[in-house]
């Protein structure tokens, strides 16, 4: 990847090609797209918010002309300004500004927040709009229970897509921070993810806002539990920092994440929710810090066996001679 991202940096027309190439692919390979957003990602850590601004911008018109000529339809652009670059700039900018990773990936949160409450201010109550999609997108299924899992995925579609949209935010960010620091500062990524703490504030607002889904009797509509649920998003994306940690803090092998990685790939509502969990107490534990708490100070070196510590000389200084024994210097004189 070191490459691409030097490839990258090179001048902003082979920024603009990366992001773009990376867009159109991801038509095919969909996880494609997180790389484009990563190159908007690290022009904007790298040079500021005007050349990202500039990379967003021209690789939304050359889309958009793609989109013209292949489809009759320039609009599609905006699928991958909206989707992709613009909140990845902000996030970038955020991060550029504030060198503070939790206070970004909050930021991202509020995004997606803000984007469930738009939807619901637009729509009234989002379920009855999903549901209309659903039924032309499903009306030749035919299966045992459709009508009820059409229902529930109806009440949850505004939910999955904030998650999935604010997901995509934080590997698009996140592989562009990784990039930078590959090129400018070895090693300065992973300690930077490993230390991801979400502190108690927030993490009371997403108990403030489970307890309200929980006991809203529908008179909202799904806003509580669509917000309770994008709101664990940056938990989970804590979670998985601790367990990076955790292994990293005992030394044991990388292959223990496949652990992690693997059931996520077939039971990814529950790994998220787990994780979700997992760094929610880590904000009021703080586990890492215990850890650094435990271990053993490193020992000081002892000038004799039979006397302990002895003490430092300053930097140049001479040893004197002990009270009662002879200052062999004043010999030498």
């Amino acid at each position: 990847m070191k490459w691409l991202a030097g490839f990258v940096m090179r001048g902003r027309a082979q920024a603009v090609l990366v992001t773009v190439v990376f867009a159109v692919l991801s038509i095919l390979i969909q996880p494609l797209v997180y790389l484009s957003g990563a190159a908007v990602a690290l022009v904007t850590l790298r040079l500021g918010a005007g050349p990202g601004l500039f990379v967003t911008a021209a690789a939304s018109a050359v889309v958009a002309v793609l989109a013209a000529l292949s489809i009759g339809n320039p609009a599609y652009a905006l699928a991958f300004v909206v989707g992709v670059w613009a909140p990845v700039w902000v996030l970038a900018i955020v991060l550029r500004a504030t060198i503070n990773l939790p206070v970004t990936v909050l930021t991202g949160a509020g995004l997606a927040l803000a984007a469930v409450l738009g939807m619901h201010a637009i729509f009234g109550d989002p379920a009855q709009f999903w549901m209309q999609v659903l039924d032309v997108f499903l009306k030749d299924a035919q299966m045992a229970g459709m009508a009820e899992f059409k229902d529930m995925l109806a009440r949850s579609m505004t939910a999955m897509l904030a998650m999935a949209w604010l997901f995509g935010m934080y590997i698009s960010l996140l592989m562009g921070r990784w990039w930078q620091a590959m090129l400018y500062n070895p090693g300065g990524f992973k300690e930077e993810f490993l230390a991801l703490h979400i502190g108690k504030l927030p993490a009371w607002g997403v108990v403030a806002l489970s307890i309200w889904a929980m006991v809203d009797k529908g008179d909202m509509g799904s806003l509580p539990t669509d917000l309770a649920v994008v709101a664990l998003a940056p938990f989970s994306l804590a979670g998985v920092s601790f367990i990076h940690a955790w292994v990293e803090y005992k030394n044991y092998s990388a292959w223990w994440l496949l652990l992690l990685y693997l059931p996520a790939l077939f039971m990814l509502p529950q790994v998220v929710f787990t994780l979700a969990l997992v760094g929610l107490s880590d904000s009021w534990v703080d586990w890492r810090s215990r850890w650094r708490r435990k271990e053993p100070l490193p020992a000081q070196p002892a000038a004799n066996e039979d006397e302990g510590p002895g003490e430092a000389l300053p930097p140049g200084g001479e040893e004197r001679p002990r009270e009662g024994e002879p200052d062999e210097r004043k010999d030498k004189d």
